[in-house]
C-alpha cells in the first residue's frame, strides 16, 4: 500500500475518542459590590512624631542617666553670740528744770527753763548677772532773759560740766532701769542792762540724782544679731538738782571812767529744783 493511500484513509476516518473526558470548567465573573455594603476602612498611616523629638532617633539607644545636680552652696555661718561685757554711749539730750526760788522771776516769769546737753558714758557688767556699773561725764547749758522792775533788762546763762556714777539693771534685753548720782560746777553769767551795763560771773556747786529707764534695740532685732556691736535708743530720766546760792552782784562796766564804781548786791539766787531729761543715744557694745 502506498503512502498516498494511507494518508487518504487517515484523513477520511473519524477521530478516536479517549476513555477520559475533561469536564469543562466554568469561570464566574467577579460579583459586583453591593451599594449597601459597608466600606472597608483602609489602614491610615499613623502620625509620626515631630522631627524635633530627639527620642525618635534615640529610642533604641541605651538610656543615659542625667548628671547629678551640684550640691547646694553652703550657707554662711552665723556669727556666734557674743555676750555683752561693756557698753559705751554717746547721747544728746533735751530736758527741763523747775526753779522754785522767787528770785528767778528777775530773769524769767516762767519758773521752768529748757536745758540742752551732751553725755558720754560707759559701764561694765558685774559678773554674769544683769547689773552694769559705770559712769561718765556730761555738759549742759540753759539761758533765759527777763525784765527787772520794767527798768532793767536781764539775762542769765549757765554752763555746767558734770561727772556721775551710774548703775543699770538689764531687766529685759532692750530695757534698762538705771539710777545715777553726780556733781559738778555751775558757771553762771549774769548781765543787767540799763543806762550802763553790769555783768558778773559766779561759780556754784552742783549735785544731782536721776533715775529712769532706757529703751534700745536688742541684738536679735539687728542685722548681725548676736554679734552686733552697735545699737541705739531712747532714755527718759527724772530727779532733783541742787545748786549753791549765787550772790547776784553785777559789776558796772567803767572802762572809760577813771573812778571805779561798785555795784550793790541784788540778793541771792538759788537755781534748785526738779529736773527731767529725754535723750537719744548710740551705744557701742
Amino acid at each position: 500500500m502506498s503512502i498516498l493511500t494511507l494518508l487518504t484513509v487517515h484523513l477520511l476516518s473519524p477521530p478516536i475518542t479517549s476513555d477520559r473526558e475533561v469536564a469543562p470548567v466554568e469561570i464566574e465573573a467577579p460579583a459586583e459590590a453591593s451599594p449597601e455594603a459597608a466600606p472597608v476602612a483602609s489602614p491610615q498611616p499613623q502620625e509620626q512624631p515631630a522631627a524635633s523629638d530627639a527620642t525618635l532617633y534615640w529610642r533604641d539607644a541605651p538610656a543615659v542617666a542625667p548628671p547629678p545636680a551640684p550640691p547646694p552652696a553652703p550657707k554662711p555661718q552665723a556669727r556666734p553670740d557674743r555676750p555683752i561685757r561693756w557698753r559705751v554711749d554717746i547721747m544728746g539730750s533735751l530736758g527741763g528744770a523747775v526753779f522754785r526760788d522767787a528770785a528767778w522771776r528777775a530773769f524769767d516769769y516762767n519758773r521752768s527753763v529748757l536745758q540742752y546737753g551732751v553725755t558720754v558714758r560707759g559701764d561694765t557688767r558685774l559678773g554674769s548677772g544683769r547689773v552694769f556699773l559705770g559712769g561718765g561725764a556730761s555738759f549742759r547749758r540753759f539761758a533765759s532773759r527777763g525784765d527787772l522792775y520794767d527798768n532793767f533788762s536781764t539775762d542769765i546763762l549757765a554752763r555746767e560740766p558734770v561727772g556721775f556714777i551710774r548703775v543699770s539693771v538689764a531687766a529685759l534685753e532692750g530695757v534698762d532701769a538705771f539710777a545715777q548720782a553726780g556733781g559738778g560746777v555751775s558757771i553762771v553769767d549774769v548781765h543787767v542792762y540799763s543806762s550802763s551795763t553790769a555783768s558778773q560771773r559766779a561759780f556754784a556747786g552742783l549735785a544731782e540724782g536721776l533715775a529712769g529707764v532706757a529703751l534700745y534695740l536688742p541684738k536679735r532685732w539687728l542685722a548681725r544679731r548676736g554679734a552686733s556691736r552697735l545699737t541705739g535708743g531712747l532714755e527718759l530720766g527724772a530727779g532733783y538738782t541742787w545748786r549753791g546760792k549765787v550772790d547776784v552782784r553785777p559789776q558796772v562796766s567803767t572802762d572809760d571812767e577813771p573812778i571805779p564804781t561798785s555795784s550793790a548786791g541784788l540778793g541771792d539766787l538759788a537755781l534748785r529744783g526738779f529736773t527731767w531729761r529725754l535723750g537719744v543715744f548710740i551705744r557701742f557694745q
